[in-house]
């Protein structure tokens, strides 16, 4: 598909070493700085990529002028883009996406780059019921052109992740309806922003991660009160717990597609880094455990900001919550070059 017109926008995606791709079920998310520049769904046996209108401003700028009859004197096509044109296309509408980010999504963007152990991020569980991250999609989206004696069937490959996901799905159906119905919370939304993969003890294991900017009220709270952050944290955490099943099955099926679109990348000339050892491990059938402990990551400080009497005070109320392992101070994400989550 990369290797033709409709695939341009796949191509230049995994050539550009800046972008973060997320495997959804039957669909790709592109990101940049914590926005879904692209969301490549599957539906009718084709590829249907999506953007939003406001990341199609083009650079240049101009001035319209404004008529008598209230309309402006603009060519919509000088102001947007209207066709995928390469690179020149895509390298504006990461200048729009940057130009609408916020601190928080810009911080968490250079650690994400960073760290080749991310296996998802901006993911959502509904209602105490993961919504299904992993897929057969980005198999679907681009064929590896491989040796199939050598990797086996695409088309085995894809059913078998499908089943994995039917097979999760089955196994939390019973425990879903009874949350739905004695939960009043059930149906709230969770969003945690990054999933990774470390190794210890033997066994591989599947982390999630809230990164909260230092200046995030969330962080703190009065002596007499809960930071906010620690609740949403136990919420997440209550929320693993219950899907434990469904996760681990799902991100192993995520894992097989992150390895088919990395030969992927490779054969297009993409410059990301090598696809990590963790991935294809368990890509290749390693099993996967979850930890239920869910982490906090803090970045967008200086060094007088942490050493400060106030953040010290509040950062020991969170280190004895949740204890120092599952608190990381990153400081400032514009020097990180190494990976922000263990």
């Amino acid at each position: 598909m990369v290797h033709v017109a409709e695939g341009a926008w796949l191509r230049d995606v995994l050539r550009h070493p800046d972008l973060v791709l997320a495997v959804r079920r039957d669909a790709l998310a592109v990101y940049h700085r914590g926005a879904s520049i692209f969301l490549a769904e599957f539906a009718n046996g084709r590829i249907v990529p999506k953007t939003h209108v406001k990341y199609l401003q083009r650079s240049r700028q101009a001035y319209a002028s404004l008529g008598d009859d209230g309309s402006f004197g603009l060519d919509p096509a000088a102001a947007i883009w209207t066709r995928y044109e390469g690179p020149q296309t895509l390298a504006d509408m990461l200048r729009a996406a940057t130009s609408l980010a916020g601190p928080e999504k810009l911080g968490l963007h250079a650690l994400l780059v960073n760290s080749p152990h991310v296996v998802d991020t901006e993911i959502v569980l509904e209602g105490g019921t993961a919504t299904a991250p992993g897929s057969s999609s980005a198999p679907d989206i681009a064929e590896p052109q491989s040796d199939p004696a050598a990797t086996g069937n695409p088309t085995d490959e894809r059913v078998e992740i499908a089943e994995a996901i039917e097979t999760a799905d089955a196994a939390s159906t019973t425990t879903t309806e009874a949350a739905t119905i004695a939960d009043p919370v059930a149906t709230r939304l969770d969003r945690l922003d990054v999933a990774t993969l470390e190794e210890g003890q033997g066994t591989i294991r599947l982390v999630f991660h809230e990164a909260k900017h230092f200046a995030n009220k969330e962080l703190r709270a009065a002596t007499s009160r809960t930071p906010p952050v620690l609740e949403q944290i136990a919420r997440y955490e209550a929320t693993l717990r219950r899907h434990e099943t469904r996760l681990v099955a799902e991100y192993a099926a995520v894992c097989r597609a992150l390895a088919e679109l990395d030969v992927l990348r490779r054969e297009v000339g993409g410059a990301a880094a090598p696809l990590n050892p963790l991935i294809r491990r368990v890509a290749d059938g390693a099993a996967l455990q979850l930890d239920p402990l869910p982490r906090l990551v803090v970045f967008g400080f200086d060094e007088d900001q942490r050493a400060g009497a106030v953040w010290t005070k509040h950062r020991a109320r969170l280190i004895e919550a949740l204890g120092s392992r599952r608190l990381y101070a990153v400081g400032n994400t514009r020097t990180k070059a190494t990976a922000a989550f263990w």
